[in-house]
């Protein structure tokens, strides 16, 4: 191994340590901000904290210690957050599927879409999630999702799709869907 690559790793760990003890050092409590665990671990991950996020991560535990709430509970809020907004990630379609007058990979497409569309509609209302993050889905994520879900439904003409499509279309958009 050459003497820099050396060099450079052992800088990387230093900057790591210097990171972890910062956010310790820097929190107002010597266990850390948070309240007793009262959730119960299911499962203990190792988390990489980069130096260029350390304003996030101070930010962060700022935060949990003004909310009363550990670290591992804002990070996994967030993680939360993400799962909603990603999942169920690609959803691509295998081109063998694609047949003339065929229906399955709209169905499919149509499938994966309502229910990704239901649930961040269960979560707005149920008040789940910031302000921001509310508005974020209602103007920014929900709406191409209902237009595309819409467009599918004309070719399926699936009345639990049309039901999805209204309760969407009601929350974005502030009517009754034409569908």
């Amino acid at each position: 191994m050459s003497e820099t690559k050396v060099r450079r790793d052992r800088d990387r760990d230093r900057d790591r340590y210097d990171i972890i003890n910062k956010l310790i050092i820097n929190s107002k409590k010597s266990y850390g901000p948070g309240r007793p665990r009262t959730l119960g671990v299911l499962k203990q991950y190792s988390l990489s904290l980069y130096a260029k996020y350390l304003h996030i991560y101070e930010r962060a535990y700022e935060l949990a210690d003004r909310e009363g709430k550990s670290f591992s509970e804002i990070i996994n809020l967030a993680l939360e957050e993400y799962v909603d907004v990603h999942y169920p990630g690609n959803p691509q379609t295998a081109l063998e599927s694609f047949q003339p007058d065929s229906l399955k990979p709209a169905r499919l497409e149509a499938k994966m879409i309502t229910r990704k569309v239901e649930s961040l509609l269960d979560r707005l209302e149920n008040g789940q999630g910031s302000d921001s993050y509310k508005n974020r889905v209602r103007f920014k994520i929900l709406p191409p999702l209902v237009v595309k879900l819409s467009r599918l439904n004309l070719r399926l003409r699936n009345d639990e799709v049309s039901d999805v499509v209204n309760r969407a279309d009601a929350v974005c958009f502030g009517g009754d869907s034409h569908v």
